[in-house]
């Protein structure tokens, strides 16, 4: 009798391309050989959706702390990583953003805080101090410092609130301080407009991802600034094909 291990790669590539994301883990456990083929897809796509919905709590501590903590103990995890989808809703008319559970940080802290200090940005106190309040923007900022071989990137209203750690390390990656985008092809940017207060202060950070050199298509929607001016040198945008821009 045929084993598993028997059928060309391709043809398990193929098979596991239709196997739901919820039934992944089960098969890591199968062998080493199928664990192996198994984590490349469980691990190609992330997904994290965050809101502030009272019938949906879920959506209020997504368990992006069990996930960094997988990926920072084996950061060969971090180059499986193709699209990252930082989605949610339900928090229109709270600027302030709600902090998460942190229970699951404290056995694991100084595997985050040693994360945060190899980066040796200017603002790791700052961030370290968010990180043990449990700010989304620092544990989402985390994950993003990390992934500089994915292709696509969507990044939510909820996890895009001006100056906060998320904003700092999206410039860092974009301007050289930490590890670029290698090879991020598609990006979008989808910042409620912003009408709460104090005008757009988010100009800046959505500006930023027309200097990503390796970017394609582009979907940026916020509120106009009063006076637009480029934060840099005017961006070369020969490489971008598509741009897809609301503003209000």
């Amino acid at each position: 009798m045929a084993q598993l291990s028997d059928v060309p790669a391709e043809v398990i590539d193929n098979i596991l391309s239709f196997v739901p994301r919820a039934d992944l883990p089960g098969l890591c456990l199968v062998n080493k050989s199928l664990h192996q083929t198994a984590q490349l897809f469980l691990y190609s796509t992330i997904k994290i959706e965050w809101g502030d919905h009272p019938n949906i709590p879920r959506l209020k501590n997504p368990p992006i702390i069990s996930l960094l903590r997988t990926l920072l103990q084996r950061p060969e995890l971090f180059t499986y990583i193709n699209e990252v989808d930082l989605g949610g809703s339900y928090m229109y008319d709270n600027p302030e953003r709600p902090l998460l559970d942190t229970t699951g940080l404290s056995p694991n802290l100084n595997l985050f805080i040693d994360a945060i200090n190899k980066t040796q940005v200017s603002y790791t106190s700052l961030w370290i101090d968010r990180l043990i309040a449990g700010g989304m923007d620092a544990l989402a900022g985390l994950l993003i410092t990390n992934v500089s071989k994915i292709r696509c990137l969507h990044i939510g209203h909820n996890f895009f609130n001006g100056d906060d750690i998320f904003g700092k390390v999206l410039l860092s990656k974009v301007y050289g301080e930490l590890p670029a985008f290698e090879r991020l092809k598609e990006v979008w940017y989808t910042k409620r407009r912003d009408y709460i207060q104090q005008g757009n202060e988010i100009f800046p950070y959505a500006a930023s991802l027309f200097y990503l050199p390796t970017a394609t298509n582009i979907s940026v929607s916020m509120s106009n600034p009063e006076i637009f001016t480029w934060p840099r040198e005017e961006p070369n945008l020969d490489h971008i094909t598509s741009v897809d821009k609301l503003a209000s």
